[in-house]
């Protein structure tokens, strides 16, 4: 699983109570899941390593996390999807960004774009990996179901 070097992420406002490898800490618990309770808690340490689950809102540096959370998507085992569709559901659908992060400068762009739309894009370019685990057997193919007519009805708008 990849993420950009640290001297990119530093670029990527992230929560306070982050401490370095805070996000990579997380993404490595999720390729670990074997079990629908170790998934809810590497679920956990994703929203927190990206902003605040219990308040529902993330920083920038979810954007960071997007090319490995792909990367797990298509290669982790099923409970690793289970707990990524989740979290994937809660960030793109329930979550807002964090108060003073509604827009961002990504680094290739030179105007201040909103977070939502971003993280949004995202989410729809990983479409067809999410549709592929919905239309198997497992723990992920109806959350993945839900997930994908979601991005869809947005991606149609």
């Amino acid at each position: 699983m990849s993420l950009p070097p640290a001297n990119m992420m530093a670029g990527f406002p992230e929560p306070e109570e982050n401490g370095p490898g805070t996000l990579s800490t997380a993404l490595r618990a999720l390729a670990s899941v074997d079990s629908e309770t170790t998934a809810w808690r590497a679920y956990d340490a994703l929203l927190y390593a990206v902003g605040n689950n219990h308040a529902g809102t993330y920083y920038p540096i979810v954007l960071i996390m997007m090319p490995g959370l792909g990367e797990l998507l298509r290669r982790g085992l099923s409970w690793t999807q289970f707990a990524i569709v989740q979290a994937l559901t809660d960030l793109v659908f329930s979550f807002e960004p964090a108060p003073g992060f509604e827009a961002f400068h990504a680094a290739n762009g030179n105007t201040a774009r909103p977070l939502r739309d971003q993280l949004m894009a995202e989410a729809v370019a990983l479409l067809p990996t999410i549709e592929d685990i919905a239309a198997r057997a497992g723990p992920a193919a109806i959350p993945a179901r839900e997930l994908a007519e979601g991005l869809r009805n947005r991606k149609a708008r």
